[in-house]
């Protein structure tokens, strides 16, 4: 579904009259697909070969997120709680404006 939806995305912007906004959203849409590969790479090839023959294939500093993954994980958070409590009026917003451009 990411896929198709990040497609679908691409083909309405490009068909859709709004020029260096279409742009941006191509470009911010490319650069998403690009770090989702990024950091999903090193966890895929671990799964996948292992890690040399070891008993453990990640190690104990791999369990445990930083304070930086932390923090970006309870923004995260708190965007969806944000986004869900508030969902129709950012709506609201959003489609107004959509509607003025």
């Amino acid at each position: 579904p990411g896929f198709i939806s990040k497609i679908n995305l691409v083909r309405a912007a490009t068909e859709s009259s709004c020029g260096v906004y279409a742009t941006v959203g191509i470009i911010a849409l490319m650069l998403s697909a690009l770090l989702t590969a990024a950091y999903l790479i090193l966890p895929a090839v671990r799964s996948w070969v292992g890690n040399g023959g070891t008993e453990t294939v990640f190690t104990e500093r791999d369990r445990d997120p930083g304070w930086r993954m932390q923090t970006v994980l309870i923004l995260l958070c708190a965007e969806m709680v944000f986004l869900g409590v508030y969902s129709v009026s950012v709506m609201e917003v959003l489609n107004k404006l959509a509607a003025g451009m």
